[in-house]
């Protein structure tokens, strides 16, 4: 049996981890759950339900077990390579006893044949063969005064800039682009916004009209309402 290396990061370690801890029957109401919508709605519903948790460890969740159904996808390996290859990580198996070891592997393992997880992986899947893909944005707005010339400039005029910040992923690293908006441009910008926003909901009245139900590309996307 080929056991593929793994190679889980720090973070979502931690997040499976967690899944050792879980009583039998909060993973089974996880199960439960995913039935009936998406993956990622499903998880950060069962997590806001769970005492002490907070629906962002849904999402942390999500985004830890979505790369282990790509991997899974893409060498085609078997549930069972997966679970040993699962149970062969030392970041996943730290600090886990026995048991505990052998709840995380069987968890993972029924989660990586669930349906609700397979279409959200290959939603991402989809949205990994784009070259760029934004990770993050923000807008910095700054006064710019405007000056006289000579040797004793007076302040006469003032100007106000946006600076649209675009940190993205081009490839394997995160690229920043700044680009500078007048309040012109800024306007612009949001009707564009806007617009798409508009046409985002009528693909999405197509879609069920077609039974196509939708599954986000990230926990962002498939939010509540959506």
């Amino acid at each position: 049996m080929t056991v593929p290396d793994l190679h889980v990061p720090l973070g979502p370690a931690k997040t499976l981890r967690w899944l050792a801890d879980l009583s039998l029957e909060q993973f089974e109401d996880l199960h439960d759950a995913v039935r009936t919508t998406t993956f990622p709605r499903a998880a950060r519903s069962w997590a806001g339900a769970l005492d002490g948790e907070s629906r962002e460890s849904g999402d942390r969740l999500v985004a830890a077990v979505t790369p282990l159904k790509q991997v899974q996808r893409k060498s085609d390996h078997t549930v069972s390579e997966m679970r040993a290859a699962i149970l062969a990580d030392e970041r996943l198996m730290h600090g886990l006893d026995e048991e505990q070891q052998q709840a995380l592997a069987d968890r993972v393992g029924a989660m990586l044949s669930w349906e609700a997880l397979a279409a959200h992986a290959r939603a991402a899947d989809l949205v990994d063969a784009n070259q760029n893909l934004l990770w993050e944005s923000r807008i910095l707005t700054d006064i710019r005064p405007v000056f006289t010339e000579g040797n004793e400039p007076k302040a006469t005029h003032g100007l106000v800039l946006h600076s649209l910040q675009l940190t993205y992923w081009n490839g394997a690293q995160l690229t920043e682009l700044f680009v500078t908006l007048d309040r012109d441009e800024l306007q612009r910008l949001a009707k564009v916004i806007e617009r798409a926003q508009k046409k985002e909901i009528q693909a999405e009245e197509l879609m069920k009209k077609a039974d196509l139900p939708r599954v986000g590309t990230d926990v962002g996307v498939d939010d509540e309402g959506a």
